[in-house]
């Protein structure tokens, strides 16, 4: 079935009609599907009565759209528009008008990774919002608040760097986001080690006092180094200060390190380690964010989502070495 339609390029169009689809009962429901040569393409009602858009190809790995149902008129019909184009964008049209774009790159790695970057972002915005629904009794709580939904918020957008640095072939600005998202996942994992919520928020009130003056030392959170953190953090968390914080930290500093990026090949798998490296701690620190509000993180995430790209590129990426590695 729609084999004449080419993966590689197209559009289709399809209607919703209020009285059929309800965007204000939170379930699931398929809305329309096309099946190229090559891949599928299906669009989605969700629970969270959202339209979700799936492109799936091969060859090129997985991309998705999302749009807001509940904006939607309800009093109406509404033409429901998808194009894509590989080395340029998948688009969603919702009566003609452009509310969503996704770049489609013929690069399984990007777009699988841009995929779970969906994934784990969109799971984000709805931890945030429901922090924001728990009642602030003092300045300190405010702080404490705002400092975890700053590991949810300005990281995420800092993922987005990264992907982007990556693709613009901005290999060693893309390892600067991933260096700052690793310090991020060992400051989250610093406060989790804190028993006493109390002395958690005065971590929360001297990071802000960090932040907010121009001549503090930065790294020195709580009086402490990022090494001294990631001790305290524990075992894994040491580790990861001592491999992957390690690395990317090399090659900012390190002037033999940065000369291997002139390669393109070298170039290449950095910017593929920063994403992946970025995503992991990302990922890492939504989940500690959700253990300290007691929220739980959905198991799909992390029992089908997370692995399926984890271990897609544990070995082709994380582990793969540059010359100066080995």
């Amino acid at each position: 079935m729609h084999k004449q339609i080419s993966i590689q390029e197209g559009s289709f169009s399809f209607w919703i009609d209020p009285s059929v689809v309800n965007f204000d009962d939170g379930q699931f429901q398929p809305l329309a599907q096309i099946n190229p040569a090559g891949g599928d393409i299906f669009v989605v009602k969700d629970s969270d009565n959202a339209v979700n858009v799936f492109y799936v190809a091969t060859d090129i790995g997985r991309i998705n759209l999302t749009y807001d149902g509940e904006r939607l008129d309800r009093n109406r019909k509404h033409q429901i528009t998808v194009s894509w184009k590989v080395g340029d964008s998948l688009v969603l049209f919702v009566d003609g008008i452009e509310v969503a774009r996704e770049a489609i790159r013929d690069d399984v790695f990007f777009n699988d990774s841009l995929e779970f970057r969906n994934i784990i972002l969109s799971y984000a915005a709805k931890l945030t919002d429901r922090i924001d629904e728990f009642q602030r009794i003092s300045d300190r709580h405010t702080a404490y608040y705002a400092y975890l939904k700053d590991f949810l918020v300005n990281s995420g957008v800092l993922c987005d760097d990264i992907l982007q640095a990556a693709a613009n072939d901005a290999t060693l600005l893309a390892m600067i986001g991933a260096r700052v998202l690793i310090e991020d996942a060992i400051n989250v994992h610093y406060l989790a080690s804190i028993k006493d919520k109390d002395q958690r928020m005065a971590v929360a009130e001297a990071w802000f006092k960090v932040s907010n003056d121009d001549a503090a030392l930065k790294n020195a959170l709580d009086g402490k180094s990022v090494a001294q953190r990631a001790k305290l953090a524990g075992k894994d968390v040491q580790e990861l200060y001592k491999n992957e914080y390690a690395l990317f930290s090399n090659y900012i500093h390190s002037s033999a390190h940065r000369s291997i990026l002139n390669l393109p090949e070298h170039r290449k798998l950095g910017g593929k380690k920063a994403i992946y490296a970025g995503l992991q701690a990302y990922t890492n620190m939504v989940t500690c964010v959700a253990g300290l509000v007691k929220q739980k993180v959905p198991e799909g995430i992390i029992k089908t989502t997370a692995p399926w790209y984890f271990n897609k590129y544990r070995d082709s990426v994380a582990r793969a070495t540059l010359d100066i590695e080995k």
